[in-house]
């Protein structure tokens, strides 16, 4: 399977050129040679265009660089030696961007609209995507909506503004076949060892919601959650920790639960989690059958090394446990 990555608007205006995705297998991309041909050319002219944007700005940037290190080596030329190789670096750095400025652009082989007409009705699924990552498991996860400007496949894990919102996931599978409607917005993020996707959609009234669905597309854990504070998985174990109503608790992957919506804060370390549900007395709960095995009675967490943890007492002294969590001794806070 080929995935394409291809720029295309209604016209050539390179600051606002959609990112289209499209899939292709190997026999379609050999019948129609020609058309993949234009394809790489109209996306070889799209990428000078961009870069006959940023070079002179770069250069501007490079100059401003030299200009402040050369004020630096006036006032301290006890560092001068630092200094000028710091201003070689910039000055070889700016030689080598130079050389990329000023490629002129050729004219477009093909309509760039046309051409992404061309292309999506044979590309598999007949759809476009504004971004696409593969998720294994048989499976791609796909983003409608405006996508403007270059896009890393990664970056949407962890969108850190409001623009998340403005997108739609789902999941289409190798053949094109959609598995899963792009209509969750915000983030996605998947586990392919369990074939499960996590899941987080905005609500018409504004609130958030997380929840996560099967490779096969059918409801894992619903959609009734504030936020996941996080997962941790492996082949034969699946723990969520949610929020529901101001409070923390935990779920399988199949929505059941282990432990109830009753804990203010929720850490995780190797083993198992710190949890306390006042914020005041902590304790330890062990991650094979979420049983607390360290009791509540502790002012904080210390530290972890290797397998051995250590928490805070209230008198100030540390107890210390080992990886089964069994106390082995206390000793002063150093």
């Amino acid at each position: 399977m080929t995935a394409l990555h291809y720029a295309a608007t209604n016209g050539t205006d390179p600051k606002h050129t959609l990112q289209q995705y499209l899939l292709f297998d190997e026999a379609t991309m050999d019948s129609n040679r020609k058309l993949f041909s234009q394809y790489k050319t109209f996306a070889e002219e799209f990428s000078k265009m961009q870069l006959n944007q940023i070079v002179p700005e770069g250069l501007k940037e490079m100059d401003e660089a030299i200009a402040e290190l050369k004020k630096m080596l006036k006032e301290q030329p006890e560092m001068a030696d630092i200094i000028k190789a710091q201003i070689k670096v910039v000055e070889d750095q700016k030689k080598e961007f130079a050389k990329m400025a000023g490629r002129e652009v050729e004219g477009y082989t093909n309509d760039p609209a046309e051409l992404l007409r061309k292309l999506t009705n044979i590309a598999i699924g007949k759809k476009a995507y504004s971004a696409y990552r593969d998720i294994d498991g048989g499976l791609f996860a796909v983003q409608t909506g405006p996508c403007y400007g270059p896009l890393e496949t990664d970056a949407f894990n962890y969108p850190e503004t409001d623009e998340k919102y403005k997108y739609t996931w789902g999941a289409i599978d190798y053949n094109g076949n959609m598995i899963l409607e792009p209509k969750y917005k915000g983030k996605f993020k998947c586990n392919d060892e369990l074939d499960i996707m996590f899941l987080e959609t905005k609500e018409k009234d504004g609130s958030i919601r997380v929840g996560a669905r099967g490779y096969d597309g059918r409801i894992r854990i619903p959609f009734v959650y504030d936020y996941c504070e996080f997962w941790t998985a492996s082949p034969d174990n699946g723990i969520c920790v949610y929020s529901k109503g101001g409070k923390l608790g935990f779920v399988d992957f199949d929505n059941k639960l282990l432990l109830p919506f009753e804990y203010k804060k929720v850490m995780h370390i190797r083993y198992g989690f710190v949890v306390t549900k006042d914020g005041k007395n902590y304790g330890i709960i062990e991650d094979q059958h979420c049983r607390l095995v360290v009791p509540f009675k502790y002012k904080d967490f210390w530290d972890q090394e290797n397998d051995i943890f250590k928490m805070q007492r209230f008198d100030g002294k540390l107890d210390v446990f080992d990886k089964d969590f069994k106390l082995i001794r206390t000793e002063d806070a150093s």
